[in-house]
């Protein structure tokens, strides 16, 4: 009987870890979605900037893009989502003073441009370089690549 009752333990061990990694996966992949719709408007912005495409009007609709979905990584990086088939490296929860001031520096940046968007690309492009700066001061120290 005891060793019926240590395989029953075991298996709502087993079965409450896995709905903790199912729970991990799914904050990862949510995760991931919004940042590959930040990296789909910062690229549509790039061949912008650089002329590579005719679209000039539509800067600032990917420029609200971004602010709008920059909000969104305040609690896209819950504690223990950075176990499973991540790129975010533990530095985020570890340094998460560090890492909640290069976030907020992002969503500053991101309302920024927002602000110029569809005014003189003279504004446009030092805003959206420093929008830049601040997606890179991440993945340099918060991002396995």
């Amino acid at each position: 009987m005891k060793h019926v009752a240590r395989i029953g333990a075991l298996a709502l061990l087993l079965g409450t870890w896995a709905v903790q990694v199912e729970a991990n996966s799914g904050d990862i992949q949510y995760r991931q979605a919004v940042f590959q719709a930040i990296g789909g408007h910062m690229t549509a912005l790039v061949r912008i900037v650089r002329r590579e495409v005719p679209h000039t009007d539509d800067a600032a609709v990917h420029a609200a893009g971004i602010a709008d979905l920059a909000p969104l990584t305040r609690h896209i990086f819950p504690e223990g989502s950075g176990e499973g088939r991540t790129d975010a490296l533990p530095a985020i929860w570890n340094n998460a003073d560090d890492f909640a001031r290069r976030r907020d520096a992002f969503i500053e940046a991101a309302e920024a441009l927002r602000g110029v968007a569809g005014g003189p690309m003279g504004e446009f492009v030092p805003a959206f370089q420093n929008l830049g700066g601040t997606c890179q001061g991440c993945h340099d120290n918060y991002r396995a690549d």
